[in-house]
């Protein structure tokens, strides 16, 4: 004969299983993560074979993030990767939000890591990183462009070119006051100023000799505000460079590397927007300067590497007359000592 439990038999009952269930899944959970790996663990191992990501880069990404939302790679989700990317894009995780380009190369360094693992059996689980998939993106529309464009590299005023360079000689970072002077004065990329050799340095000109694009080979003129501070750079150098110091220790050689990031600290102290003003609002600043004195656009474009459309200037035309691009200098900006 069976006998029937009052309710309050049957709580207790339940709570004793309940219990019991929880033990069970706690020990298969413990007995499971022991096959696991941590992905703190895995970062330990990497040395050379990491060079491709930048190991530095790579390790500070790791130990900062990754490991902290992801502990055991077999656990990874491919919805819990693509909600984490895109609180990354938007912010909505409490962060300072990621750009895309941030966030891309962040999720090539997981998946070139998660790649290394599986070729040398630290995991089996299969790779998931796709950023196509994971992360969240405008349409690519005429207005979207139009949005993105519009509230990128915006041009610095006469006055906080003076106080950008002001701030940097406070800082006292190697290079750092002169690299935004050259900037103001010849609307060249970061890259292009840091690569610039002694040998591509005239009396009087500076020879850009790569660059983005085919129109930034050009040589432009030595401004008469700067002309002293370029000969005491060259007097200065000890390796053949213009700006003389710098580090190249990255994936590509790149010597701009580590000025930009101590501009970027810079720039955001002082309270500039991360993408609203860059070093590339000094090319802006300079082609705002040169449409107030109505300058001739054609050679405008040449002077700060622009690819001109029009057949006519762009097919056929060769290079502007020296006289001509001395004569356009005197409409760049006021002097700035340093």
């Amino acid at each position: 004969m069976t006998k029937t439990l009052t309710p309050k038999q049957e709580e207790f009952l339940e709570s004793l299983l309940g219990e019991a269930r929880g033990n069970i899944r706690v020990a298969m959970d413990i007995a499971g993560y022991s096959k696991m790996t941590k992905t703190a663990e895995v970062v330990g191992p990497l040395k050379d074979e990491t060079t491709k990501a930048g190991e530095d880069d790579a390790r500070n990404y790791f130990k900062k993030r990754f490991v902290k939302v992801f502990k055991y790679w077999e656990t990874i989700d491919q919805n819990e990767l693509k909600a984490y990317v895109r609180g990354r894009q938007d912010g909505s995780d409490g962060d300072r939000a990621w750009s895309d380009r941030t966030c891309e190369k962040n999720l090539n360094l997981v998946k070139q890591f998660w790649n290394w693992m599986l070729d040398n059996d630290h995991v089996e689980c299969p790779n998931l990183i796709d950023a196509a998939r994971l992360m969240k993106r405008k349409a690519n529309t005429k207005t979207n462009r139009s949005e993105t464009n519009a509230d990128a590299n915006l041009p610095y005023s006469i006055e906080e070119c003076g106080a950008f360079v002001d701030a940097a000689k406070k800082d006292g970072y190697n290079m750092l006051p002169e690299l935004i002077v050259l900037g103001m004065y010849t609307g060249c990329r970061i890259e292009e100023l840091c690569a610039l050799k002694l040998e591509d340095v005239g009396p009087d000109y500076f020879a850009i000799q790569d660059g983005k694009t085919e129109a930034s080979q050009r040589r432009l003129p030595v401004h008469s505000a700067i002309k002293q501070m370029v000969e005491r750079l060259m007097q200065d150098s000890k390796n053949g460079y213009l700006l003389s110091g710098l580090s190249s220790k990255t994936r590509y050689n790149y010597r701009s590397a580590a000025i930009s990031k101590k501009l970027g600290y810079l720039k955001k102290s002082m309270g500039f927007s991360d993408r609203k003003q860059t070093f590339h609002s000094l090319k802006a600043t300079l082609i705002t300067r040169l449409m107030n004195v109505e300058a001739d656009s054609t050679l405008s474009k040449k002077l700060v590497g622009h690819k001109i459309q029009d057949l006519t200037w762009g097919g056929y035309a060769g290079d502007a007359d020296w006289d001509k691009k001395l004569e356009i200098q005197v409409c760049y900006l006021p002097k700035t000592q340093t």
